[in-house]
């Protein structure tokens, strides 16, 4: 049934050590009865010269692997011939030393690298018995193994498991298989869990609040605010004007979300002077400008919203 036959060397001879051949014969199987009764047919009068060395299965056994240990390529070519040709299709794949590492080729575009995401890899040799596929990072014991698992000789598909008080970061796709051999690396971009909330007015370094008023404050105790602003000189006196100017620096992949303008009374303007809002970033450098006429005050309060993984602190 038109078998390929493919030949890998993934261990060199040596004058004192003759390492062992391997072909692994991957079984289509049209009629699983009729390939069942073949395999006992087999085993019963199965030649010195072979040894079945692994056997894997698909759930519904319209595929197997049966890898073999032989002194050649062609016994073994010849053996699966005469006896499987009609019971299924197949191809052979020979190797000298170790079996084929299973090896990543592809992760498919719609997967979802975050907590609760479903993945989906591609590959070869991963074996038809499931094995393990870890997310590999900066996380506890240095890995995410994926829950849920999907799992075919040139597929893996899990899903990762809800992990807390990690951050965004540069992490990697590796196939375990059943057997422990590891697959090469594939980059993958995890975004953590996301906690979202008001910046309390503590993380923040005041520059400049005021500009010599009677009455000045950037800051109300107790307040659950960001900021709340209060300037005047008194009835009767002068007029004024200034800047407020605050700053803070996100860390751990914390960035500025929205603002929101709680109580606004002569306020010049949005709360980053000249400046568009940082969306996106984690510097947060805040420029409120205000105004007051004699016989009044300049008043506000404001929420900064930063949003970032969650767990993880922000400063």
């Amino acid at each position: 049934m038109n078998p390929t036959y493919v030949e890998h060397n993934h261990q060199p001879t040596s004058p004192d050590r003759t390492p062992p051949l391997f072909v692994r014969a991957e079984h289509t199987i049209p009629d699983v009865d009729a390939f069942q009764r073949k395999i006992f047919e087999v085993m019963v009068n199965l030649p010195a010269h072979l040894q079945l060395h692994e056997r894997f299965h698909s759930v519904d056994h319209t595929k197997e692997v049966l890898v073999w240990r032989a002194d050649s390529f062609e016994g073994v070519k010849a053996f699966v011939e005469r006896n499987f040709n009609d019971v299924s299709r197949f191809d052979l794949i020979a190797t000298i030393g170790l079996l084929p590492p299973p090896r990543i080729t592809s992760v498919l575009p719609f997967s979802s690298i975050r907590p609760g995401g479903g993945v989906i890899i591609q590959g070869t040799d991963f074996e038809n018995q499931p094995g393990e596929l870890h997310l590999v990072g900066d996380f506890p014991d240095g890995h995410l193994t994926l829950t849920g698992l999907q799992w075919g000789n040139t597929f893996a598909a899990g899903v990762i498991p809800n992990v807390f008080g990690v951050t965004d970061q540069q992490a990697y796709l590796q196939i375990v298989t059943r057997r422990g051999q590891e697959s090469n690396f594939v980059p993958a971009s995890f975004v953590a869990a996301r906690d979202i909330r008001v910046l309390p007015h503590s993380a923040l370094t005041v520059l400049n609040c005021g500009s010599g008023e009677l009455f000045s404050s950037c800051g109300v105790a107790g307040s659950n605010h960001t900021v709340d602003g209060y300037h005047a000189s008194g009835p009767g006196l002068n007029s004024g004007e200034g800047r407020d100017v605050l700053v803070c620096q996100l860390k751990n992949g914390w960035t500025f979300d929205h603002y929101e303008w709680k109580y606004q009374n002569g306020i010049l303007g949005g709360p980053f002077g000249a400046a568009p809002d940082p969306a996106g970033s984690g510097n947060i450098n805040l420029s409120i400008a205000w105004f007051y006429d004699v016989f009044g005050s300049a008043e506000y309060s404001l929420d900064v919203v930063i949003t970032g993984p969650l767990g993880v602190p922000f400063q």
